[in-house]
């Protein structure tokens, strides 16, 4: 991607007195239908499909970001960030794909994610990426992503979840990978699991 002037990118963006973007606040339909569907039993849904729902709220909180949001197709700035993912989220990869695992997980020194197809900067699995990855963005300028320079981001692996609707889909998704309510004893055996992606693909 070509360096933009920072002084004249199109996406303008509002700030607040802080100096951080404003990231508007989920709808209220939105928060209603994550309430019904933390209350929801879901224990007859298979795991695939507990990931799925997962996925698809948070991808509806993120697009209520939209408007702010810098990041866009073609920009694989953040394809280099030490990506985590538990065993779940790599078998949902593999099980919605062709994409094998491989046996040894040995991290890979590649720059990218194996998962990225560097000749077009976009995902190959796009649709079934991980919970980090969709809960990742920008919301000042892509360059900075590009230079590793800091600024305002959510999600990733270090960033935290920028919103508590984003963590609730987390802690249900990390119950989902152990079969073990959030618990410090959960957190333990998660910090275990996580690998780096290139470690399986």
């Amino acid at each position: 991607m070509e360096k933009s002037d920072r002084s004249s990118i199109a996406h303008k963006i509002r700030m607040r007195e802080d100096g951080k973007p404003e990231v508007p606040n989920m709808s209220n339909d939105l928060a209603y239908r994550l309430k019904d569907h933390l209350k929801a039993d879901k224990s007859k849904l298979s795991k695939m499909a507990r990931v799925k729902r997962i996925y698809d709220l948070l991808d509806e909180i993120r697009h209520e970001t939209d408007s702010v949001c810098v990041c866009r197709k073609g920009c694989a700035h953040c394809c280099r960030i030490k990506l985590e993912v538990t065993p779940l989220e790599a078998d949902y990869i593999s099980h919605n794909t062709d994409i094998k695992q491989r046996k040894h997980n040995v991290v890979r020194d590649d720059k990218y994610c194996p998962l990225l197809n560097q000749q077009t900067a976009q995902c190959s699995v796009y649709e079934f990426r991980p919970f980090n990855c969709r809960s990742f963005a920008a919301y000042d300028s892509p360059d900075y992503c590009r230079d590793d320079l800091e600024h305002y981001i959510t999600g990733g692996p270090e960033n935290g979840y920028g919103s508590e609707a984003v963590l609730f889909l987390a802690i249900e998704l990390c119950e989902v990978e152990t079969n073990m309510r959030f618990s410090k004893e959960m957190k333990d055996v998660i910090s275990k699991r996580v690998k780096n992606i290139k470690a399986y693909f």
